[in-house]
């Protein structure tokens, strides 16, 4: 599954056909084949073509026009064998048409965006797919994945460290606007010595709440060394909280996602990919092409 979504967001990112699981299962549909459309088309693109540089692919696989122009991903996601245990082999085993068939229709009714329509998938949740798979591949002391620096941190600590980098850094920016605005003594401060317990004590005023989000939009945050983007996506959802919470004090309730797109737009996030500063044209393949896009995808 984690393999079809990959190349569902490799579709929607135009890096292969826009259709070419729908293509396969149309060509597999209109022929006879022996085998099962798993084992006729879906392993070799696994295996045989995103497993596999352009130049070693055989010559079976590069006679299949549908596979004409696939990039070889090494990340390793396409490996037929993962992790520390090589007695498994994934060629060994088979997928039921009506299974494999249902779980493609499903994927090509929707589309990786952040437009937010009723069709969307937020591309953030590739980045689950994607950390779960580079940890498990590294797994092995001997994997070359370690030494291109392909960690990725949990969730739990990536929501942890925005959380105590973004509540205090924002509460410091909001507290002197409260203490202007609103005249009070220093030693209120001791009651309200968190960024929610501040908000919480605002008054709906938007000359006061209006001051405090246009310190927010100058905020600016940067990540020296990103991975998956995983670290900003959680600061953003940490802002777009904040933002949330100061509008309800004047009971504004703004559309969710509206707000997030609005706090991307204004909220200035600075990246670092690994060993290099990331670039529009920076794409490489494997974990490098897949990081590069999701990461547009998720800050953009």
């Amino acid at each position: 599954m984690n393999r079809l979504i990959f190349i569902k967001f490799l579709e929607d990112k135009h890096i292969v056909q826009e259709e070419l699981l729908q293509g396969l299962v149309r060509t597999y549909d209109d022929g006879i084949y022996p085998d099962s459309f798993y084992k006729t088309f879906i392993e070799r693109l696994f295996f045989d073509v995103m497993n596999e540089q352009s130049r070693a692919r055989a010559d079976r696989i590069a006679e299949i026009d549908f596979f004409n122009g696939i990039p070889y991903l090494n990340g390793g996601l396409f490996r037929p064998s993962l992790g520390e245990d090589r007695e498994i082999d994934e060629r060994d085993f088979d997928v039921r048409n009506s299974v494999l068939k249902s779980v493609i229709r499903l994927l090509e009714q929707y589309e990786f965006s952040t437009d937010g329509g009723p069709t969307d998938l937020d591309p953030s949740v590739l980045v689950n797919v994607f950390e779960k798979t580079i940890n498990y591949i590294t797994s092995d002391p001997g994997n070359q994945n370690k030494q291109l620096g392909a960690y990725y941190t949990p969730s739990e600590i990536t929501r942890f460290s925005a959380e105590q980098t973004v509540r205090p850094a924002l509460y410091d920016r909001l507290q002197p606007i409260a203490q202007e605005k609103l005249g009070w003594p220093e030693e209120t401060f001791e009651r309200y010595d968190t960024i929610y317990s501040l908000i919480e004590a605002l008054p709906a005023d938007m000359a006061v709440l209006g001051s405090m989000l246009d310190e927010i939009d100058d905020f600016r945050i940067v990540d020296p060394a990103m991975g998956s983007g995983h670290f900003l996506t959680s600061v953003l959802e940490e802002i777009v909280s904040i933002r949330k919470a100061l509008y309800a004090q004047n009971d504004a309730y703004p559309n969710a996602h509206r707000l997030k797109k609005t706090t991307v737009q204004k909220t200035s996030m600075v990246w670092i990919s690994l060993g290099q500063p990331w670039r529009s044209e920076n794409y490489g393949c494997g974990y490098r092409l897949f990081r590069n896009s999701l990461k547009r995808m998720c800050l953009n």
